[in-house]
């Protein structure tokens, strides 16, 4: 069974849902609430699964989305970097989706369409991103659909207040856009978000809350013995019950274990201790 296509260990985002263990609530919780909210806050511990569970509600909602890694940009980033992001995340949509979408992104001030990828004018005089917004919120509602926003670690650029604004702006007036967020740090992504600060410009505005919780024993006991089956290897039920003890039910952690294992060939005490090690420098 080696090489099995879907593979609980493997330590890469998901992006399939049949690679993602134990989420059906959230991803549930997730489709009902794109159709009322718009703004999901996707919110938990380091190593909780959040942008691979992102990666599955996205592509399982049937909408069009795009998706921005705040990863490596500054702690308050120019309006030039996350015109960058923008256009990265733009270039990485769907075929069926961009095609639609071209007569759209024609229309908009600074924005270049080159076949089947697109160009932003990241100069101060270039894209308005209200507008851009405005103008992709019209097609959404043309085509009967919501168009998904989504900024994985969002609260990594909480020096940027204008990113608020913008959100702000697509609350108010983009019903056909739905905001998602993801964030490890939970008291500085709300922080950021200032939906509890009267000073924010997103104060009292409503939002869907997902938490990403850790496993129980049962869940991290099923989740590993599936995946060893996955892999081909038959571990001690000691070394099981070790693994579940240590690693506290994070789905980053089990994993990391999981792939050590897949890596040696073999599951033991000590590849346990070494994803308890290395999962802590991480966290």
């Amino acid at each position: 069974m080696y090489g099995y296509p879907y593979m609980l260990f493997d330590p890469l985002p998901k992006t399939n849902k049949k690679d993602l263990y134990n989420r059906e609530p959230e991803l549930i919780r997730f489709k009902n609430s794109i159709e009322y909210s718009s703004l999901i806050v996707i919110h938990g511990l380091r190593r909780t699964g959040k942008t691979s569970f992102m990666n599955v509600a996205l592509r399982e909602s049937s909408h069009p989305f795009i998706i921005l890694d705040m990863r490596g940009l500054p702690f308050n980033p120019s309006q030039s970097d996350l015109l960058r992001r923008i256009e990265v995340a733009f270039n990485q949509l769907e075929e069926k989706w961009f095609s639609q979408l071209q007569a759209a992104l024609r229309r908009i001030k600074g924005v270049s369409v080159l076949g089947s990828s697109i160009s932003l004018d990241w100069s101060k005089e270039g894209v308005d991103l209200s507008s851009l917004f405005d103008r992709l919120n019209s097609w959404a509602k043309e085509k009967n659909t919501k168009f998904l926003l989504a900024f994985d670690e969002i609260q990594l650029i909480r020096g940027d207040k204008g990113i608020i604004r913008l959100f702000a702006h697509i609350i108010d007036y983009n019903q056909k856009i739905c905001i998602i967020v993801t964030g490890s740090e939970i008291g500085l992504l709300f922080d950021f978000l200032g939906i509890d600060d009267p000073e924010s410009p997103l104060y009292g505005r409503h939002f869907t809350e997902i938490r990403m919780n850790n496993f129980n024993e049962t869940q991290s006991r099923d989740f590993l013995t599936t995946g060893f089956k996955q892999i081909g290897i038959d571990p001690p039920e000691e070394v099981i019950e070790y693994a579940v003890s240590r690693l506290n039910g994070t789905v980053g952690w089990l994993t990391l274990f999981g792939a050590r294992c897949r890596d040696e060939r073999e599951a033991t005490k000590t590849l346990v201790d070494e994803a308890v090690s290395e999962g802590g420098r991480l966290a």
